[in-house]
């Protein structure tokens, strides 16, 4: 019998509850979810592997929220969990979850060059040292995969002890340090994205969040600070016209079209036997944080 085409790696650092991971997966990726949180994950596996009907338990998650409620049934209201069967949606073998720090669990030789997209939303501002989870999400790419992001900068550790790391970079220095890496920016945009928000309440928390998807490219990496940045500057006086440039984005319109028509040929040949494009994973990812 001739081999299936196995179906393209995605992961999900910071999977959380596994949902997302779930969506993935459902779509035909084989999916694997990353968590460090042991309450994320006993709740996830508790979703994902204990529950057999929709709405099969019943919880009041506003209860004890008193404030800015505009009905005493708003704050009572309940909510059936889960609202969709994993089960019922993932194919077997399609989903696992890894527990761990994503920096020390994908940071081993035999991560290198495994997955072909990593899909991280609310996440990479959960690093002490961003540079550390942008080199990771280089190293466990195959060339020519993806990055699909979502969120914004709310630095988890920018209020914490004065001994404790928290690099705490602009969304233009983030960007700047992943093309310096390796990667090529095919698209972004902002979206609006709501966290934990009740729909009823009068407070809503509302981020405009980042959205994009950068390329790995197959370049090689200088060794040290000043010939990436001699590298950068000498892409840029390749490839942009002086005049073309955005000084507010730090990229021309034609450099963000043009990582978009160098996509290697085998690799969207590969991508099209499923039917499956990064198209596909930027769509999920946008469904999860705008409900």
């Amino acid at each position: 019998k001739r081999s299936q085409p196995q179906p393209p790696r995605v992961l999900l650092p910071g999977a959380g509850l596994g949902r997302l991971c779930a969506e993935v997966a459902a779509a035909g990726f084989e999916a694997q979810g990353n968590e460090f949180s042991y309450f994320m994950l006993l709740t996830a596996a508790f979703l994902l592997n204990s529950t057999s009907c929709q709405d099969q338990w019943t919880v009041h998650p506003w209860v004890h929220m008193t404030c800015n409620n505009v009905t005493n049934e708003d704050q009572l209201r309940a909510v059936g969990v889960p609202d969709v069967v994993s089960s019922s949606l993932v194919p077997p073998g399609m989903l696992s979850m890894c527990a761990g720090d994503f920096v020390e669990v994908y940071s081993r030789p035999d991560m290198a060059g495994s997955f072909d997209a990593v899909v991280t939303c609310f996440f990479i501002d959960t690093a002490h040292n961003i540079l550390e989870y942008l080199e990771v999400i280089h190293r466990v790419l195959r060339p020519g995969g993806y990055w699909i992001h979502m969120g914004p900068l709310l630095w988890h550790w920018a209020d914490g002890s004065w001994d404790e790391l928290s690099l705490e970079l602009s969304l233009a220095d983030v960007q700047q340090a992943a093309l310096m890496m390796g990667f090529s920016l095919t698209c972004q945009e902002f979206v609006d994205a709501a966290y934990i928000a009740n729909i009823r309440s009068m407070y809503k928390t509302v981020y405009q969040a980042a959205f994009w998807t950068m390329q790995k490219t197959e370049q090689q990496l200088p060794q040290d600070l000043n010939q990436l940045v001699q590298m950068l500057a000498l892409q840029r006086q390749q490839q942009q016209p002086p005049s073309a440039k955005d000084p507010g984005q730090g990229l021309c319109k034609e450099d963000k079209q043009q990582p978009e028509q160098q996509q290697p040929h085998q690799k969207q040949q590969g991508q099209q036997q499923y039917g499956l494009q990064q198209d596909d994973l930027q769509q999920l990812l946008r469904c999860s944080v705008q409900g």
